[in-house]
């Protein structure tokens, strides 16, 4: 599978959450759903990796489906990035971590540190939407 460099990734990034019925079975199930769906989510994330392979290193559920989660992936150039899930709300599983918003964020390291990041996706009425600034 052919790897991504950064430019590309976010350019991926834009153009997979533009609108939910790009990314295909996002309909199933989700209307106006306050919380995405595990298949949403892992459709969604599907899309954002464009090909290349993840580790999922974090995972943490509830009866309401995955309240976060976290991936790493390595670019083409052998940079390592995350991708982290978070659900809206109060998560006492997580020692009380909590989130305005559902959304996924990448953060991207140089050299094992973090060298930066950004809000890639965000759901809201039932469907993932963009961050309108990645665009800018």
């Amino acid at each position: 599978m052919e790897k991504l460099n950064r430019r590309d990734f976010l350019k991926t990034v834009t153009g997979s959450l533009v609108g939910a019925s790009q990314l295909g079975s996002f309909t199933e199930s989700q209307e106006m759903s306050e919380f995405p769906t595990k298949e949403s989510i892992a459709n969604t994330i599907k899309a954002l990796l464009a090909g290349n392979e993840a580790t999922t290193t974090q995972m943490f559920e509830d009866e309401q489906g995955i309240i976060a989660c976290t991936l790493e992936f390595a670019f083409a150039d052998g940079e390592v990035a995350t991708l982290e899930y978070m659900r809206k709300g109060r998560h006492e599983v997580m020692k009380g971590s909590n989130s305005l918003r559902t959304n996924i964020y990448v953060t991207f390291f140089d050299d094992g540190r973090p060298a930066g990041g950004t809000n890639v996706g965000e759901y809201k009425n039932g469907e993932w939407q963009i961050d309108r600034d990645v665009l800018e």
